[in-house]
């Protein structure tokens, strides 16, 4: 044997590693390199917010604790897989821990009316399930639907209407979801559950500015209005304004949702509900039935009886779950509420309580307005864009739909002043864009819910591939409904 192959073949000093054991290491050091790249850019995104917040110094100390604990929470939401719930307790412990916040903060944190709301819709969504109403409303919206696409576009014009009948984007969005699960069912493949799972809390979102009653925003709007001895915005007006406005821009979301998340192949993919031919209205559909009509009612007429929206759905939940009444027990209620949404929903809106009693909401509002382009010698165009923009952009800084609304229209009616613009038309433009809050899950309840179905949930990569192409088409949009029918109907500003 030649000293080469004497060489070659020689034993090493150590016994060589077992092959699953050098795959393991090879995996273990890819993963973790993955893992440093997914966490560069929330890191990134971290350090310029700390940055900006050590240089913001027209916020105090607890206002700079405040903003920066706000963009951290807004990133790890957004572009992270880190539970919310978590994310957000975490933050209000923090600023509570560094006294940026009163301890009653965190302790109140579940004390908003949207938390009561969505815990009885929950209740509602489950018996809408139970009962087997979820399912016939599924076929009669898609039953004559023969491909995927054109079941997209027969839910979206199905979902428009509910605007005018059930209050709050989350409600609608909560009750709405037992039914996108009898349709997800249905559909051919797990990518077009999870864009279906997009496109339901998307059409909530968008067609909420046909109706005065459909976000809480537009009647904070017309409060504001009544302040300063203007005439509000009655509900045939606001539906006669708004209604177009929110039928186009449904029907452009469900298009771009269909071109830009499901390819043509899927799009034509033969779709039908399963047919088990007529049905008779069951004693638990009936029950169900007439317990949402007695709700629908009360939310249409509150100027009435007075009684808030939350409370209505409460009580229509313990209806549902009434011994020898309901369609159910009152443990099966219970246990359809999503108690983790509940935190995470109760903890980002007193994030957004902070923003607005800190003064660092109207900070960055102040910061956008100064930056932009609204002058007295500033052009129509140019000041329809430049409200359109701050009011489309709103949902980035601002979390909650009528926190948005509170925060943004008080500096806005100063600086229309001065400008001698039309206060009310204004409103109403900045109303329309504040609906707009399609980039980050975190910016709509609606879309946390839907973020958290199992296993076919909404993906924050595609809301935000779908929000970066809607968010300069709703630009243009609004800026077209300006000129061409709201000016002509008598709301020029």
């Amino acid at each position: 044997m030649s000293e080469t192959t004497r060489s070659v073949t020689r034993p090493l000093p150590w016994p060589a590693p077992p092959a699953g054991r050098r795959a393991a290491r090879t995996a273990a050091a890819v993963s973790s390199t993955t893992l440093l790249w997914r966490a560069a850019l929330p890191l990134s995104i971290i350090t310029i917010a700390g940055v900006v917040s050590l240089l913001a110094t027209e916020l105090d100390r607890n206002g700079r604790l405040i903003f920066f604990t706000f963009a951290t929470a807004s990133t790890l939401w957004s572009i992270t897989r880190v539970d919310g719930a978590f994310v957000g307790l975490t933050s209000l412990a923090f600023l509570v821990v560094t006294g940026a916040a009163p301890e009653k903060t965190l302790l109140h944190a579940l004390s908003s009316d949207v938390i009561w709301l969505l815990i009885g819709a929950f209740v509602i969504g489950r018996s809408l399930q139970v009962s087997g109403l979820a399912e016939r409303f599924s076929r009669f919206c898609l039953g004559k639907a023969r491909t995927v696409a054109g079941a997209f576009w027969m839910l979206s014009l199905a979902l428009i209407p509910l605007a005018f009948f059930l209050p709050s984007t989350t409600g609608r969005a909560a009750i709405l979801a037992p039914i996108y699960r009898t349709i997800a069912a249905s559909v051919p493949s797990r990518r077009v559950a999870r864009a279906l799972a997009l496109l339901v809390p998307v059409i909530v979102l968008t067609s909420a500015s046909s109706s005065l009653i459909a976000a809480a925003s537009h009647l904070i709007v017309n409060d504001f209005l009544v302040e300063r001895d203007i005439e509000p915005f009655s509900f045939g007006r606001w539906a006669l304004l708004g209604a177009p406005y929110g039928v186009a821009s449904s029907l452009i979301a469900c298009g771009v949702i269909l071109w830009l998340l499901i390819g043509k192949k899927r799009r034509r993919q033969p779709f039908a509900m399963p047919s088990t031919g007529p049905q008779p209205w069951s004693r638990k559909q009936l029950v169900v039935m007439t317990v949402v009509v007695i709700m629908i009612t009360l939310w249409l007429t509150p100027s009435y009886h007075g009684i808030g929206a939350s409370t209505v759905a409460l009580l229509g939940a313990i209806l549902l779950c009434f011994p020898g009444i309901g369609c159910m027990s009152w443990d099966e209620g219970v246990r359809a509420i999503s108690w983790s949404l509940l935190l995470f929903v109760g903890s980002a809106l007193a994030v957004g309580r902070l923003l607005l009693s800190s003064g660092v909401a109207e900070w960055l509002v102040k910061g956008l307005l100064d930056v932009s382009p609204v002058s007295q010698d500033a052009s129509e165009v140019l000041l329809v864009a430049s409200l359109a923009v701050v009011a489309l952009t709103s949902h980035l800084y601002v979390l909650s739909h009528a926190t948005r609304a509170a925060v943004i229209i008080p500096p806005l009616f100063v600086l229309v002043a001065s400008l001698g613009l039309d206060v009310k038309a204004v409103a109403f433009i900045v109303a329309m864009g504040t609906n707009y809050c399609l980039t980050f899950p975190v910016s709509s309840k609606a879309l946390q819910l839907y973020q958290l179905e199992r296993p076919n949930g909404l993906d924050a990569g595609d809301l935000m591939r779908i929000g970066a192409l809607l968010l300069p088409i709703h630009l243009v949009l609004i800026t077209a409904f300006y000129f061409f029918y709201w000016k002509w109907m008598g709301l020029g500003i």
